[in-house]
């Protein structure tokens, strides 16, 4: 049995938030989009709850605890859409040639590298 290498030492912090803002630059888009998908996904279906139980439902004689389970149905339903809409627009993303791994700091690249191998061998 080979002997092991001693793992590598951990990166400072400021190279760590190097590295990090390095990442955030290759991928401002994607950051962007998931900003955008965020507020929606916090605002929208509150405000069809809102809407639903303060302004649609009233209408219809039905009981206080009937308007808010529907209401909430509604707004669980609208969350469900937005994630099928933000993983059908992610899954549509052009693949822009970028190798796997990519943005990743190099001892990153190098440990992961090494797990895959690992498992190759098991």
């Amino acid at each position: 049995m080979a002997e092991q290498e001693a793992p590598p030492k951990p990166p400072s912090k400021l190279a760590a938030m190097n590295d990090f803002g390095r990442v955030l630059r290759s991928n401002h888009d994607v950051f962007v989009k998931l900003v955008k998908y965020t507020a929606i996904m916090f605002t929208v279906p509150i405000a069809v709850f809102l809407f639903l139980d303060r302004v649609v439902l009233p209408d219809f004689d039905i009981d206080e605890e009937t308007r808010n389970t529907w209401s909430a149905l509604v707004a669980v339903v609208v969350i469900q859409f937005i994630c099928f809409v933000y993983v059908c627009s992610a899954m549509l993303e052009p693949d822009d040639g970028v190798r796997p791994g990519a943005g990743v700091p190099a001892e990153g690249q190098a440990a992961a590298g090494k797990a895959e191998a690992e498992k190759k061998n098991d």
